[in-house]
């Protein structure tokens, strides 16, 4: 898990005995995934057994339980794919200065538009040594696959094709730089998500149907006035500030 993960998790205190203390522990390596000088976060939360029951736990076991069906969103030919590549500028002591998402800052005009109701698969490639948390924000997605990617080429190639200008003729294509079949989702990536870890030297697709937020009284009790603006970003606070965020909008 990584920041803005969430899951819904199941924890059995029955043989715990009524008194104890039980943590919950981290042992990933700092920075993800490689490690190499972050700061060890060991322990992440307490909990204090020192309730006895006052009635029976009505609780389903796991194994009973009757979870909603998921049906995967498929791709067709008429699927839009976009690409969000993933940099970062190091001083000369390898320090991040400031990432981006396809060599935009924050403050740039918006370069995506998205029709609401279309279907599009996002692709991430990701060029630095980091594992970034992206959060998108409200929309549902799916991770759709996992591919390795030749980085430092492509990291190469990507930083000459903005120096030029952005030549729409020169844009780099993905595919020549792709390596070994997709992976599909992990057990723990699959289901309906809104962010997901891209990692180091990885292209990760996700795939979503855009559809407009519908109104919740007392929330937002109005409906989506067009163009609606929303934003993706690494959820790691010195990246998204620095500037690993950028904006979108849903237009008709």
């Amino acid at each position: 898990m990584a920041p803005a993960d969430r899951a819904d998790i199941i924890i059995d205190f029955a043989a715990v005995p009524l008194g104890s203390g039980v943590t919950l522990m981290n042992d990933a390596a700092a920075p993800y995934p490689s490690g190499g000088g972050g700061p060890a976060i060991p322990e992440i939360m307490r909990f204090q057994v020192t309730e006895p029951l006052s009635t029976r736990d009505p609780t389903t076991p796991p194994e009973q339980l009757a979870l909603p069906p998921f049906e995967p969103i498929k791709p067709d030919a008429a699927t839009k794919r976009r690409e969000r590549v993933l940099t970062e500028t190091t001083d000369r002591h390898d320090n991040p200065i400031h990432l981006q998402i396809n060599g935009r800052f924050f403050f740039e005009p918006v370069d995506d538009f998205i029709r609401a109701g279309a279907t599009e698969v996002w692709e991430y490639i990701n060029t630095t040594g980091d594992a970034h948390p992206i959060h998108v924000h409200l929309v549902q997605f799916q991770l759709y696959d996992q591919q390795r990617f030749r980085a430092e080429d492509y990291a190469r190639d990507y930083g000459r094709w903005l120096a030029t200008g952005r030549p729409p003729g020169k844009k780099l294509e993905l595919k020549r730089y792709l390596v070994g079949r997709p992976m599909p989702p992990a057990a723990q990536e699959q289901g309906w998500r809104d962010s997901f870890i891209a990692l180091p030297q990885m292209v990760t697709r996700i795939i979503a149907t855009y559809t407009p937020a519908p109104p919740i009284p007392g929330i937002n009790g109005t409906a989506t006035t067009y163009p609606a603006d929303y934003i993706h970003h690494c959820h790691i606070l010195e990246h998204e500030d620095n500037d690993m965020m950028r904006p979108w909008q849903l237009v008709r």
